[in-house]
């Protein structure tokens, strides 16, 4: 199984696009860190093969803090 699958936590281990390029769902409160948790929602695949993953993070009272776009070098699997 894909360790990135959908519904997965990941953890962000880099951002390398501008704050504002993780804010295209225009959402979020504040803008993703390294080292924030989320939730993968979906999997984007392009025509060529490429791969984007839609990770939200959430607050406890079921908001949402962030929405972003992610490439799959900017994210990895979260072990609880």
């Amino acid at each position: 199984m894909d360790p990135l699958a959908q519904y997965s936590a990941v953890k962000v281990v880099a951002l390398t696009k501008p704050l504002e390029a993780y804010d295209g769902w225009r959402v979020n409160r504040r803008a993703p860190a390294v080292g924030d948790v989320g939730t993968i929602i979906e999997i984007l695949r392009g025509p060529a093969g490429e791969v984007a993953y839609v990770v939200e993070c959430g607050l406890a009272d079921g908001t949402v803090e962030w929405l972003g776009d992610f490439a799959p070098h900017e994210i990895a699997a979260h072990e609880a």
